[in-house]
């Protein structure tokens, strides 16, 4: 019983390893804002692509309002590498890949 409590006060008292265990919390907690961060820099530059493909098909479809077909070409070229148009419902729609 002696040793137990000897332990216990000994245990308590000693401060080696304080450091890196603070680091271990801080280290993870810092790993998770960075990713946070990155994920909303990636959907922010998806927003932008779309935009820009919207904004492409919009000005052809400007210049030639009756092709409903050649302005969903003109956005489907200008959208980035990998994405396609949907056409769920009659309604042109963007989905990624």
């Amino acid at each position: 019983m002696d040793n137990t409590r000897r332990w216990i006060r000994q245990f308590l008292i000693d401060r080696r390893g304080v450091s890196a265990v603070e680091f271990a919390i801080m280290a993870s907690v810092m790993v998770m804002l960075m990713l946070g961060a990155y994920d909303l820099g990636n959907a922010a530059q998806e927003q932008i692509a779309l935009q820009a493909a919207v904004q492409a098909g919009g000005s052809y479809a400007l210049r030639y309002p009756t092709n409903p077909s050649s302005v969903q070409n003109a956005v489907t070229a200008a959208l980035p590498a990998g994405w396609t148009l949907s056409n769920a419902g009659g309604k042109p729609a963007v989905a990624c890949s």
